[in-house]
């Protein structure tokens, strides 16, 4: 505790003189640094590989000069130290903000401190907004590491050597779709492959530079990255387009070949799937022929009556037989010779003539129901 007090004071001295010699020299504490180009706002999508180089002339100094001659450091709001697992990063060196965010944090801000030889400081805050990724992708790489990995599992180094590896133009074209520092996984995928159609050879291609025909991680790959990251597995997953029909996977710890798993997972995938929908459809097909047939000899239509009952024996339909009844016949008419002096009945008995028709006599309506006169006024 004694040393470090010793230290402290020694570097006070140090840091004393240094000023001395400044002011004796004409050097000047009497200005500090200014905000001359803020950076305000990082706009990011959750997954996507992030870098930003700041410009020089973020601050000046009229005594140090520019950024690059002042003390840069990245802190939270209030002046506070950042977690250590915070997603974005600060190159002193290369001057450069990088990062990957994982998760969807909405709105952060940070503060981008710059401090002069003379301890005086000026803050940029900065507004950082974290998208969410909507796209869906033909397939996903997966990569599996050993619990003998450094403690500090550096997402951003890892795929930045992977973009390195693979030949990638630009660290930007992965996309991180997961990490897990306790599982030990980093899940990435290919963002310059298709989205509308599967480009399963390219995703091949990717997948063998990694590991060979046989499901065994490739020496050149796994040395690459060691000793800072132990590679133990890679798998990829077809999805979307791809149909998610094929799986690849490969370990240094599996003695599984890639051959016999592909093998297995076409009889899950394809085969069973297809044998169950076929047997299905044969049993639909077969309860409805059933049904028919049911119905078909339950109602007979009248066309396909049987004509004849009994061998030769015709059946006699009810329009087919006429056989009228003789009270319905028309009979022969009576004559009637005399209708004044009466006619004679078919036995010879004399039959009277009905009387003569007398029609009532009427009498005159009373008065009382007579309508009143009709007279004449004049106007």
């Amino acid at each position: 505790m004694i040393n470090r007090i010793l230290i402290d004071v020694e570097a006070c001295r140090l840091l004393q003189n240094e000023n001395a010699v400044k002011s004796l020299q004409g050097y000047s504490c009497d200005s500090p640094p200014e905000v001359f180009k803020p950076v305000n706002h990082i706009q990011t999508t959750a997954g996507d590989v992030f870098k930003l180089d700041l410009d020089p002339l973020t601050f000046v100094d009229k005594e140090d000069g520019n950024a690059r001659q002042l003390q840069i450091t990245l802190k939270a709001l209030f002046n506070f130290d950042l977690e250590d697992n915070f997603w974005l990063k600060l190159d002193k060196t290369g001057l450069f903000l990088y990062g990957i965010p994982l998760n969807n944090d909405n709105m952060y801000v940070v503060s981008l401190v710059a401090m002069d030889t003379c301890q005086q400081s000026v803050v940029d805050s900065i507004r950082l907004e974290v998208m969410e990724n909507s796209k869906t992708y033909s397939h996903e790489f997966t990569i599996y590491f050993g619990n003998d990995s450094p403690s500090s599992f550096d997402v951003y180094k890892f795929i930045n050597g992977l973009s390195q590896w693979l030949d990638f133009t630009d660290p930007t074209q992965i996309h991180v779709s997961n990490a897990d520092s306790e599982l030990l996984i980093i899940s990435w995928i290919d963002k310059s492959l298709s989205t509308d159609f599967c480009e399963r050879s390219k995703i091949l291609d990717t997948y063998y530079q990694m590991a060979d025909e046989n499901g065994t991680i490739l020496d050149e790959f796994s040395c690459y990255f060691s000793p800072f990251f132990n590679v133990t597995g890679v798998f990829v997953d077809f999805k979307d387009v791809c149909n998610m029909t094929d799986l690849l996977w490969t370990s240094t710890n599996s003695n599984m070949e890639t051959e016999s798993y592909n093998d297995e997972m076409y009889l899950f995938y394809i085969l069973i799937p297809v044998a169950v929908l076929t047997m299905v459809i044969l049993v639909v097909i077969i309860i409805m022929l059933v049904r028919k047939c049911a119905k078909r000899n339950k109602y007979v239509m009248h066309s396909e009556k049987p004509v004849y009952l009994t061998d030769r024996q015709p059946v006699i339909f009810q329009n087919e037989y006429n056989d009228e009844e003789t009270s319905l016949r028309p009979q022969i008419p009576i004559v009637i010779d005399n209708f004044d002096t009466g006619f004679l009945s078919s036995n010879g008995r004399s039959v009277v003539s009905p009387p003569s028709y007398i029609p009532p006599e009427h009498s005159d309506p009373p008065q009382y129901r007579l309508p009143p006169p009709y007279s004449m006024s004049s106007i």
